[in-house]
């Protein structure tokens, strides 16, 4: 089975009294992420790219994922829809689709930085007259998501926007019933504000309306993709 793989970041902290730090909550935007295990004493990675939709407003995500394992690379669609808490992975074999549906068991993301995070520091990307960013420092714990872990990002100051993320703690792998460290370091790319097109993003192709396959959680043959379980919409 695919591992769990923390992609980016978008429920970011700030510190308490502080005035509310929220992103937008509708967006279209890339995730790429560069994650680390320990399998069986053995250091493994992992590099991921995901480009899609996300809409904190309706509860509706779809995107397109890229894995690579170093040993093996794959590409799927995700669509979920946390209102009939259900999602689709959508494989592909050559021009043949798989539809597998499953439940969202994981609460619904949240755009907004979480009350008790730690203020860390300002910083300039790009020199003097660069991009002003403001880092941040929280605590994410099991079981609310599989990671129990500190989290350190960084957002635009003058608007909250995500752009970068590094998680270090322990990640819950269900193939092995057993919680691994783990550490993954994620940005935030290509941001645009808005989903001028969402049935681009959000309709299920013929592959899912035909009827589909439905896997249990955690399935061997297919990976939970819950949006947190794999920070898709932690970048904020």
């Amino acid at each position: 089975m695919l591992k769990l793989v923390t992609l980016g970041a978008l429920i970011l902290a700030v510190s308490a009294g502080a005035p509310k730090c929220c992103g937008p909550d509708q967006v279209i935007a890339g995730v790429g992420a560069t994650s680390g295990l320990e399998l069986g004493g053995q250091p493994a990675a992992y590099v991921t790219y995901a480009y899609g939709a996300f809409d904190f407003r309706n509860g509706d995500y779809g995107y397109y994922l890229n894995l690579d394992s170093g040993q093996s690379s794959q590409s799927m669609r995700i669509i979920q829809n946390y209102t009939e808490q259900v999602q689709w992975v959508i494989q592909y074999e050559g021009k043949t689709e798989k539809c597998t549906k499953q439940p969202i068991t994981q609460p619904a993301p949240n755009n907004c930085i979480p009350d008790d995070a730690e203020f860390k520091t300002q910083m300039t990307f790009g020199g003097k007259n660069g991009l002003v960013a403001d880092s941040y420092s929280y605590g994410i714990h099991y079981p609310h998501v599989p990671q129990d872990a500190r989290a350190y990002a960084t957002v635009v100051h003058e608007n909250c926007y995500p752009l970068t993320v590094a998680l270090i703690g322990e990640v819950f792998v269900p193939d092995i019933n057993s919680t691994l460290p783990f550490i993954s370091t994620s940005g935030v790319v290509n941001m645009t504000v808005g989903i001028p097109n969402p049935d681009a993003w959000f309709t299920l192709p013929d592959s899912c309306r035909r009827g589909n396959s439905v896997s249990p959680r955690f399935s061997r043959a297919i990976p939970d993709f819950d949006l947190k379980a794999y920070h898709l919409p932690t970048f904020f």
